[in-house]
């Protein structure tokens, strides 16, 4: 009677290494840039007029602030991806 091959070991892939851990920079960064989003939006909403926010000085586009506020948030989260 012929040897039944079902119980012949079958190939097990190594295990994947594992990554590794994130530079000292990134969560520093992420904070600095999602903080300066924040402080950004505050002073813009704080200020009353037009003209607020980091970018104050450019006063004759009022979206700016609010763009550069929102883009400094959404980059700060971008970069907490990499974060592991």
């Amino acid at each position: 009677m012929p040897v039944s091959k079902g119980k012949r070991s079958r190939y097990q892939a190594p295990p994947k290494p594992k990554p590794k851990p994130s530079s000292r920079w990134v969560p520093i960064g992420v904070l600095i840039l999602i903080g300066l989003g924040v402080i950004d939006l505050v002073l813009y909403y704080l200020s009353g007029t037009s003209t607020g926010g980091i970018f104050g000085l450019m006063n004759r586009y009022t979206v700016w602030p609010l763009i550069a506020g929102f883009t400094f948030i959404a980059s700060g989260f971008g970069l907490a991806t990499r974060w592991r």
